[in-house]
């Protein structure tokens, strides 16, 4: 599931089987996707 979380910034869930992994993401100039953890 993804989710607009501010200016630029979103969030990124996945389910997992005892937890939930949370990845932040945003776009970069050059069709680029930048996610951190």
């Amino acid at each position: 599931m993804s989710k607009h979380l501010d200016d630029g910034i979103f969030e990124l869930r996945t389910a997992m089987k005892e937890k939930i992994a949370r990845n932040l993401y945003f776009y970069q100039k050059g069709a680029k996707i930048i996610i951190t953890h």
